[in-house]
């Protein structure tokens, strides 16, 4: 998948604020900017990578549909990364600037946490984003 380029380099560990404990270098990605909102729907927090969609951050719901689609995923908690694949991801912003660009104002997005038609709505708005690149 071919995405403008984002110079985003591999952050170290840091500290938190009120807190003894290190966050890893991908957990700090993940809660950084638009990274700590769901690419898809919104919805906080993150925990899930998609591999093949640009290294985008998304929820358990979202994530669900990539797997299905057969986009891989990696979980930003549980799995370990390496340097050189954290300096890969891309992030949610600049995947929204290449893939939803031209991203119609009355298109209908996933909502967080929603249930019942939720999941087509989720389903269909991934297929369109980055199977069909319809925006």
């Amino acid at each position: 998948m071919a995405f403008a380029s984002a110079n985003q380099k591999s952050p170290g560990y840091s500290q938190p604020a009120n807190s003894g404990e290190a966050v890893s270098p991908i957990r700090a990605l993940a809660n950084k900017g638009e990274n700590a909102s769901c690419a898809e729907c919104g919805a906080r927090p993150t925990s899930v990578v998609g591999l093949e969609t640009g290294g985008t951050f998304a929820c358990v719901a979202c994530a669900a549909v990539y797997r299905r689609l057969g986009f891989r995923t990696r979980s930003v908690d549980r799995d370990s990364w390496q340097p050189a694949e954290l300096a890969s991801l891309l992030g949610n912003l600049a995947v929204a600037q290449e893939l939803e660009r031209n991203l119609p104002a009355f298109y209908r997005r996933p909502k967080p946490h929603a249930v019942g038609e939720a999941d087509a709505i989720r389903h269909q708005f991934v297929l369109a984003k980055y199977r069909r690149r319809e925006f």
